[in-house]
């Protein structure tokens, strides 16, 4: 079992550690006042720190006014508040991978970036401080280097690769740049700027040349991404060079210092969040090869509020998903979940399998409340990889908008969302949404039990929908169940129906009325059932899925009555 302490103040977690692993991202990234202040606080009780920084973005809507068009509109794209660096480099690879490049578009769009980025950056630490003329020189330089690649770019001698979420270029003579991983470049240099600029001792690590490292030139970074052996050796290339460098500023430190590293690491991770994975891999290494003996953790600083989005999409080629060893539900809680830690501690599911391995500390808090604040303290990993594990029911609800029109459209599907996001906000609520595969309904899955609905809130709710313009007056109803229980099926692996499917038939075999949530990233299975029945469902299933091997699992399938005579005898 995963030891999960909550006794600690963030102050304590802190004495405890000598060198911590810090991913920076969200609206935080933007915060440079506030992540230095934090550093320095580190540093004054003999902390260091390893920051791994994410592209700079805020929700904030005063900077929705940088946003391009193209993401801004009704055209299906995800319409965001505020500003999404990402977002917009997404957009940048996928016109320069059109049949005919519109390169004064993605001029435009580059110098969005550069327009958001030094407003965001100004706003924060003032227009007047010292580091902005160094600040603003920086990101000129950056936004013309990208531009630049980009003018240099000729879809008749180069290509252009997009393995996942991560796009980027190979030129004529070989070499690879970035596309996607250009935010966290940009982010490293602006640290490393104002951290300077403010007395702090900074180490930085470059990671512009990763792709040319993960990647042989003189073949197909597709093929060699997807043939298992090759993309191995692409993943070792990248951990061995990235910990080399983090080490070597480590080693040539007189002193306690921060090092800052850009958040993007090629064929470790696909998705968006790799920042998150980079950071567990960061730690794993460092343990690995503790020769000094440094006390090493991974602190999650997030708070995470408002509505977290289920998206089984998320990857788009099965080939590449992998199994997510299994975890504990107290782990799960404090990793995922919105009771304890820093509200909502969100770690991206890909890095738990390098925290299993580096069995190392992992403190999940608010930055802004360590007095006083609960941090969740997980000590010990304990995956039982490649299986699957049935996380204990935790107390749910389960909101159903229920459209009678003869069909609810995608735009109107949002603005539902949108409307309950908002409503949700101001209640100071965390949910998850969840889009059903009908088109008259939309399902919003409850948060901690503490968050029930009344009477008076489903009112409410319902009033608000009804004056939805464009959406009926009486077309949306509220439909609230509080009596159920939500159930987890872990390590999950879309490349491997095999596993999912022992999940359904383990619940068909215990006769289990269910609604199917859908499936979180690529490593969850989440089921809602009737609360009344949940501890012999939880029961059930680790009979089924734990303590029956999955050989003898199949044989019993096969046999009329077979799942269900394992049951019996449990």
């Amino acid at each position: 079992m995963s030891c999960i302490d909550r006794s600690l103040s963030g102050l304590q977690a802190l004495e405890s550690v000598e060198r911590a692993v810090i991913k920076i991202g969200g609206d935080n990234a933007g915060r440079l006042i506030q992540n230095a202040n934090q550093a320095i606080n580190r540093l004054k009780r003999g902390v260091e720190s390893i920051l791994v920084v994410s592209a700079i973005r805020s929700s904030d809507e005063n900077y929705s006014k940088f946003s391009h068009e193209s993401l801004a509109s009704d055209s299906g794209k995800s319409r965001e508040k505020g500003f999404n660096t990402t977002s917009h480099l997404l957009e940048i690879a996928q016109r320069l991978n059109e049949p005919s490049i519109d390169k004064k578009s993605i001029h435009e769009i580059i110098d969005r970036i550069g327009a958001f980025t030094l407003e965001v950056i100004e706003d924060n630490v003032g227009n007047v401080h010292e580091s902005l003329p160094a600040i603003r020189e920086i990101v000129t330089e950056t936004i013309t280097w990208l531009r630049t690649q980009v003018d240099h770019f000729d879809p008749e001698s180069d290509k252009i690769f997009k393995l996942g979420e991560d796009t980027f270029i190979k030129t004529k003579d070989g070499n690879y740049f970035t596309v996607t991983g250009f935010g966290e470049i940009l982010a490293e240099k602006i640290y490393n700027t104002y951290f300077k600029s403010i007395g702090i001792n900074v180490g930085s690590v470059k990671t512009e040349d990763l792709p040319n490292r993960a990647y042989d030139s003189s073949e197909d970074p597709e093929a060699q991404f997807e043939d298992r052996i090759s993309r191995e050796k692409s993943v070792l290339a990248v951990r061995n060079l990235v910990s080399k460098r983090v080490k070597s500023v480590l080693k040539n430190s007189e002193s306690p210092k921060v090092v800052i590293v850009p958040g993007y690491c090629p064929a470790l991770a696909v998705n968006r969040g790799y920042s998150e994975m980079l950071a567990a891999v960061i730690l794993a290494e460092l343990v690995k090869d503790n020769r000094d003996k440094v006390k090493t953790a991974l602190l999650v600083e997030k708070k995470v509020r408002g509505v977290l989005s289920i998206n089984p999409g998320l990857l788009a080629n099965p080939k590449l998903a992998k199994t997510v060893d299994a975890i504990g539900w107290d782990l799960a809680e404090a990793l995922f979940g919105a009771e304890y830690g820093a509200d909502a501690g969100v770690v991206q599911s890909d890095s738990i399998p390098e925290l299993e391995q580096a069995d190392a500390d992992v403190f999940v808090f608010d930055p802004e409340n360590l007095a006083e604040g609960k941090v969740t303290h997980i000590a010990k990993h304990n995956f039982r990889p490649g299986g699957v594990e049935i996380i204990q029911p935790r107390d749910g609800a389960i909101l159903e908008f229920k459209y009678s029109g003869v069909r609810l459209r995608k735009a109107d599907r949002e603005k539902l969302q949108g409307t309950f996001k908002t409503w949700a906000e101001t209640k100071n609520l965390v949910w998850i949404d969840n889009n059903s595969s009908e088109n008259r309904s939309v399902r919003i899955l409850a948060g901690p039990a503490s968050q029930k609905l009344t009477s008076q809130d489903i009112e409410e709710l319902q009033a608000l929908f009804k004056s939805e313009d464009g959406l009926g007056e009486d077309r949306i109803s509220v439909n609230y169940n509080p009596e159920v229980s939500i159930m987890f099926g872990l390590g999950n692996n879309m490349s491997k129906p095999s596993i999912s499917s022992r999940v359904n038939l383990a619940l068909d075999a215990l006769s289990v009325n269910r609604l199917d949530l859908g499936q979180v990233g690529q490593q969850a299975l989440w089921y809602a059932v009737d609360k009344k029945r949940e501890d012999e469902i939880a029961r059930g299933l680790y009979t089924l899925l734990i303590n029956t091997t999955e050989e003898v699992f199949w044989q019993k399938d096969r046999e009329e009555g077979g799942l269900e005579s394992l049951l019996d005898k449990a």
